[in-house]
């Protein structure tokens, strides 16, 4: 038996969360928020920030998307979700792809990155990275109305 392609793990890690009821309850949840509100944009960016760094921004995006797909979020929900899955990583080594392969190459080139320091870093400047950017989102729309 061969290795399943990424992109199918992907789509099954995706549809067994959907099986499980995550994605529905999800969306339910975000459909009841009040539209372009910096409440429901806050809360877009910081859950899809957290899945983030549980299941990694590739995975934690795709949920994002059935998600947004099943609530029929807005573009600024949407614009909220791709901050959480772009900025949260930063908590976690492992949080994203391109943080362990910069991580692999520091310490291949003999420069000491030590796991718990980019964790404390991260712990900080996440929350205050996304809160930033989203806050600006929300105003963005806000001036465009």
């Amino acid at each position: 038996m061969g290795l399943v392609p990424f992109r199918h793990r992907a789509f099954h890690r995706r549809a067994g969360l959907e099986n499980l009821g995550i994605v529905g309850i999800s969306s339910g949840w975000l459909a009841e928020m009040r539209a372009g509100s910096p409440e429901k944009l806050l809360a877009t960016a910081g859950a899809t920030a957290l899945a983030s760094n549980i299941v990694n921004n590739l995975p934690a995006a795709l949920i994002a998307r059935s998600v947004l797909l099943h609530s029929n979020a807005p573009m600024g929900t949407v614009l909220a979700a791709l901050i959480g899955a772009d900025v949260g990583p930063m908590i976690t080594p492992f949080g994203s792809l391109a943080t362990m392969l910069v991580l692999a190459f520091a310490r291949r080139d003999g420069v000491e990155v030590r796991a718990g320091q980019l964790v404390m870093l991260g712990l900080w400047a996440a929350p205050v990275i996304v809160i930033l950017t989203t806050v600006a989102l929300s105003l963005s729309f806000a001036l465009v109305r």
